[in-house]
C-alpha cells in the first residue's frame, strides 16, 4: 500500500513540475522512497537505482552527460544510456517526455517504457563480457525513433537473446533485427521500416501498419491482421501471413508456411508521412478484416493504436501552508483517461 501511494505521489509530483515550467526533473522511486534528479542526470539516476526501481521522467528532455563506457553517438556528443537494471521509466506522454541519448540495453535485466519519445533503443553489444540475454523489453505508448537489436559488428560473440519482446501501440520509425534470437509480440504499432536479417524469432506482428516490410531469412515472423507494403523485389519469409494487406511495388514471392487470407492492392497503401492511405470505413467495407471480425490494421483489435496515456494528469493544483500548524494543504484537479 506504501509503494502504491507513493507511486500515486510520484505521478502527481510530474505534474505539479509541469504545471510550474521548472526544469525538467527525474524521480527516482526506490521502496518508500523518491529521489529527485536534474533533466542531464538520467544515466546518474540509473546508476542509483536498483531492480525493481521506477523512475519517473516529467515534461521536457532528458539526456545524460556522462560518458563512463566512452560510448558517442554519430555526432561525438551524444552519449549512449547504459541500462543494466530491471527497471520502469514513466513519462508524462509521447508529446512531453523526450528521452535524448540511445538507450543500450545490457545483461540479464526486464525493462519497460511507457508514455515518452526514445531515440534510440535496443543493444549493440560493443563489449565481449555482456551475458546477451535480455529477459523482458516492454514499450507502450511511445514513439520510438529507431529499434535496433544486432550483435553489432562482433562476429566472434554469441547471438543476441531476447526473451520476450512485448510493443503496444507506439510508433516506431524503424525496426531492425540482425543475427538475434527473439520471441515476443508487437501489436497496433505503426512501423516506418521494417528490417530482419538472419534472425531465428518467434515474432508476432498483429494489428501492425507498416510502411516497408523487409524480411530475409526469419523464417519465424508472423504477420497477422496487418497493412504492409513491399518495396524491394526479394522474397518474403515468414512462418504465417494471415488476414493481411499488402502493396508491392515489385514482383516478390512468398517464402511462407502458412499464408490465408491475404490481399493484395495496387494502389499505394501509405502517402509520405507513414499514414495509410485507407480509412477505416474504406477497409471494413471492402472486406478487409481481421481475425477477431475488427478492420486490419492499427485501429484494430482489442486495443486500437493509441498514444495518449492514461495515467492520471495534474491540471491544476494549489498549495496552503499554515505556518502556526506547520500543516500543508494541497488541492489538485487530476484528469484521466
Amino acid at each position: 500500500m506504501k509503494k502504491l501511494i507513493l507511486s500515486i505521489v510520484c505521478l502527481i509530483l510530474m505534474g505539479v513540475l509541469s504545471i510550474q515550467a521548472q526544469t525538467a526533473k527525474i524521480i527516482l522511486q526506490h521502496g518508500d522512497e523518491a529521489k529527485i534528479f536534474a533533466s542531464y542526470q538520467l544515466q546518474n539516476a540509473i546508476n542509483e537505482a536498483v531492480d525493481n526501481d521506477v523512475i519517473y521522467l516529467n515534461e521536457g528532455t532528458f539526456h545524460s552527460t556522462s560518458n563512463e563506457d566512452g560510448y558517442y553517438g554519430d555526432s561525438g556528443t551524444n552519449y549512449y544510456l547504459r541500462l543494466n537494471k530491471s527497471i520502469s521509466f514513466i513519462g508524462a506522454g509521447f508529446d512531453k517526455t523526450y528521452l535524448f541519448n540511445f538507450v543500450e540495453l545490457s545483461d540479464d535485466i526486464s525493462v519497460s517504457f511507457e508514455g515518452m519519445k526514445i531515440a534510440g533503443l535496443g543493444l549493440y553489444f560493443r563489449t565481449l563480457n555482456q551475458k546477451r540475454v535480455i529477459k523482458d523489453v516492454k514499450a507502450n505508448k511511445c514513439i520510438i525513433n529507431w529499434l535496433f537489436f544486432s550483435r553489432y559488428y562482433h562476429t566472434d560473440i554469441s547471438w543476441p537473446d531476447i526473451q520476450n519482446m512485448q510493443f503496444e501501440s507506439c510508433d516506431i520509425g524503424k525496426v531492425y533485427f540482425g543475427n538475434t534470437f527473439l520471441k515476443g509480440l508487437i501489436t497496433n504499432c505503426k512501423i516506418g521500416v521494417f528490417d530482419a536479417d538472419r534472425n531465428w524469432c518467434n515474432l508476432l506482428l498483429k494489428n501492425c501498419n507498416i510502411k516497408s516490410f523487409k524480411n530475409l531469412y526469419g523464417e519465424e515472423i508472423s504477420l497477422e491482421n496487418c497493412i504492409f507494403s513491399k518495396t524491394e523485389n526479394s522474397s518474403i519469409y515468414a512462418s504465417n501471413i494471415i488476414n493481411t494487406l499488402y502493396y508491392r511495388e515489385t514482383d516478390f514471392s512468398f517464402n511462407c508456411s502458412n499464408v490465408k487470407n491475404i490481399w493484395l492492392t495496387v494502389n499505394a497503401l501509405f502517402d509520405i508521412n507513414g499514414e495509410c492511405t485507407m480509412s477505416d470505413e474504406e477497409l471494413k467495407n471492402a472486406g478487409y478484416l481481421g481475425t477477431d471480425g475488427t478492420v486490419i490494421g492499427i485501429n484494430g483489435g482489442a486495443t486500437p493504436f493509441d498514444l495518449t496515456s492514461s495515467r492520471p494528469n495534474v491540471s491544476e493544483y494549489k498549495i496552503d501552508i499554515d505556518p502556526q500548524t506547520r500543516k500543508m494543504t494541497i488541492n489538485l484537479k487530476v484528469n484521466s483517461k
